[in-house]
C-alpha cells in the first residue's frame, strides 16, 4: 500500500503509507481532530512508525502535543527540529523562568519598529520572520560545530531520547509538574496582554508575542511526551545544514531530509540568543523531507513534504536551498508550501527546477490561502482538503503513489470536491 493522505484537520497533517510503514508529517492544530482522522474507517491507523514535526507552529505541531496521552496510537520515533535545543534545557527545568525572560524582552522591544498598519497578517509574519531568520543565521554560522552527525552504521540511535532525559534529570514529569507548567504559560500570556494594553501595541505584535509562549509550551509538551512514553527521538538541524548545504541522515529509501543534518544529539544552546529569536518558528528553517521512489516501488511517485519552507534563502528567498541528489526523472507529489501562501510563491520554481511535480497537495491555511500562484496552477496538478473560496468543508485527500496495474498511472482522488477555485 503506497499512498499519501492529506488529513481533514485544521492546519497541516499528512499521512504517508509506504509498504507496511506509516509516517505522519505534522499534526495540525489539535489532537482531537488528528485522532479522529487517524481512527476514521477509511484510514484506521493506530501505529505510526515515524512522526515528523517540521517546525513548532501551532498549525503543524499542535496536534502532536498530547497525541499519545489522548489516544491509543503507538509511535516508534519522533523526528524533531534540532533548533529546539536552544530552549528545551531551560523549558524542561523551569518554564516559568523562560516565560519571565520572554516578558522582559517584550518590555525591551521598541514598538515603533514592530508593525506597519498597511500590512496584512501574511506580510507581517513574513517581515518578522525574515528579520529573526537573519539573526538566527548569524548565530548559527558563527556557532562552533559540536553536534555529532548520525551514522546509520552506528548503534547510537537511542542518544536523542537520552539527551532529552538528561535535560529533565531530577524532575518528576507527573500531573503536578504539568499543572505547574501550564500555570506558568497562562500567567505569561496574561502579562503580555496587560503590557500590550498598557503600551497600545499593535494587535498583531501582541499576538505574535503570545504565540512565542504558545510555541514554548508546544515544544515542552512534545519533549515531555517523548520522555514519558519512551519514544525514540531523532534530531534534524537546519543550522548545521546551513553551514555546508549538505543534508544527511534519515532513512535512505524511505524518508530523508533535504535541508537538515541529522545529529546524534542537538547542538548546545546559544545562551546569548534572545528567547524571542530562539522560539520563533522561522519558516525558512521549516524541515523539508523527501520520500523517493525506490527499488521497493520503482514505478511509483516520490513525495516532498515542504512544510512552511520557501525552499530558498537570500533576498526574496531566490536562491534554491535544497540539497537534491535524486535523479531528475523521479517524479513527485509535493505538499503546497505554507498552505499555498503567496509569501512562499518562489518555492514552486525551486522544486520544479529539481524534479517534475505532478501534483501539489494543499492543506490548512487561513481564508487568505491559497494565493494567486497556487490558484494559477492547472486544476489537474493541484488538490486541496478544503476551499475557503468555495466554502467547501474539509475532506481527506488521497494520492495513490503506485500504479494500480503494471505501467499504469497513479491515481489522485479528492473526496467530495475538485480543486478548481
Amino acid at each position: 500500500m503506497n499512498k499519501l493522505l492529506a488529513l481533514p484537520v485544521a492546519g497541516d497533517s499528512f499521512l504517508l503509507r509506504r509498504g507496511d510503514r506509516n509516517i505522519l508529517v505534522d499534526g495540525g492544530y489539535g489532537s482531537r481532530a488528528l485522532i479522529a482522522a487517524l481512527s476514521a474507517p477509511s484510514v484506521a491507523v493506530n501505529h505510526l512508525h515515524i512522526v515528523v514535526c517540521t517546525h513548532a507552529d501551532k498549525d503543524h505541531a499542535g496536534g502532536l502535543t498530547d497525541l499519545l496521552e489522548k489516544s491509543s496510537v503507538r509511535v516508534d520515533e519522533f523526528w524533531l527540529p534540532g533548533s529546539w535545543a536552544d530552549s528545551l534545557p531551560a523549558l524542561l527545568q523551569s518554564p516559568q523562568r523562560v516565560v519571565d525572560i520572554l516578558v522582559a524582552e517584550l518590555d525591551e522591544f521598541s514598538s515603533e519598529e514592530a508593525y506597519n498598519h498597511d500590512e496584512d497578517d501574511d506580510k507581517f509574519e513574513s517581515r518578522v520572520h525574515a528579520r529573526i531568520a537573519e539573526e538566527r543565521r548569524n548565530f548559527q554560522l558563527n556557532r562552533v560545530g559540536d553536534g555529532v552527525r548520525a551514522d546509520p552504521e552506528r548503534q547510537d540511535m537511542e542518544s536523542g531520547l537520552a539527551w532529552l532525559k538528561t535535560q529533565a534529570a531530577n524532575l518528576e514529569l507527573d500531573a503536578a509538574n504539568a499543572t505547574a507548567s501550564a500555570k506558568a504559560f497562562i500567567r505569561g500570556r496574561r502579562l503580555v496582554r496587560y503590557r500590550a494594553a498598557r503600551r497600545a501595541l499593535d494587535r498583531r505584535w501582541a499576538a505574535f508575542w503570545i504565540s512565542l509562549i504558545d510555541t514554548a509550551e508546544r515544544i515542552r509538551k512534545i519533549a515531555v511526551q517523548a520522555i514519558r512514553y519512551n519514544v525514540k527521538v531523532r534530531w534534524f538541524d537546519f543550522g548545521e545544514f546551513a553551514k555546508t548545504r549538505r543534508a544527511s541522515g534519515g532513512e535512505p529509501g524511505l524518508l530523508i531530509p533535504l535541508n537538515a543534518v541529522e545529529l546524534v544529539v542537538p547542538p548546545r544552546p546559544i545562551n546569548v540568543m534572545k528567547y524571542m529569536v530562539r522560539l520563533t518558528p522561522v519558516n525558512e528553517e521549516s524541515l523539508v523531507f523527501l520520500s523517493s521512489n525506490s527499488w521497493e516501488w520503482p514505478d511509483g511517485l516520490g513525495v516532498v513534504f515542504t512544510g512552511d519552507s520557501p525552499l530558498g534563502d537570500g533576498p526574496g528567498y531566490r536562491q534554491n536551498l535544497l540539497d537534491w541528489r535524486q535523479e531528475p526523472r523521479g517524479w513527485v507529489v509535493a505538499t503546497a508550501p505554507h498552505h499555498g501562501s503567496e509569501s512562499n510563491a518562489v518555492a514552486y520554481k525551486h522544486l520544479q527546477a529539481m524534479t517534475h511535480v505532478v501534483l501539489w497537495l494543499r492543506s490548512g491555511g487561513s481564508s487568505l490561502h491559497p494565493g494567486p500562484t497556487f490558484r494559477k496552477l492547472h486544476p489537474t496538478v493541484r488538490g486541496c482538503t478544503h476551499c475557503p473560496y468555495r466554502r467547501l468543508e474539509r475532506e481527506v485527500a488521497e494520492v495513490q503513489l503506485s500504479p494500480p496495474f503494471p505501467f499504469g498511472w497513479p491515481l489522485f482522488r479528492v473526496r467530495a470536491h475538485d480543486c478548481n477555485c
